[in-house]
């Protein structure tokens, strides 16, 4: 069976673990747990995407949570997938985005 062991390493953030498996992939997790979980950046990073992860679920408000290496890009808000329409008018973007007063404008 091909093994998917992933190897500890150094953590950039004091409150998250950084693994590396076999294939060079990276994974954050909440310290000393297996929720995946990155505030700062991508939770998962590889050669194909990149994942914003956040308590399990894919989740970014300041941009796509799943970004494919070419291009293509997903956007996810708690785990729910949005299109680009849904996600630039979400309540939760405009207040991240500092746009609060563009929520009642369609």
């Amino acid at each position: 069976a091909f093994n998917m062991s992933k190897i500890k390493l150094q953590s950039e953030y004091e409150d998250l673990d950084k693994y590396k498996n076999i294939v060079g992939d990276i994974f954050y997790y909440k310290k000393g747990t297996n929720i995946r979980h990155n505030p700062y950046g991508p939770a998962l990073v590889s050669i194909r995407y990149k994942i914003y992860i956040i308590e399990n679920k894919f989740h970014r408000l300041d941009g796509p949570a799943l970004i494919y290496e070419d291009g293509k890009e997903e956007c996810y808000i708690n785990g729910k997938y949005l299109s680009k329409e849904e996600f630039d008018s979400h309540p939760d973007v405009l207040k991240y985005l500092g746009k609060e007063h563009l929520i009642c404008l369609k």
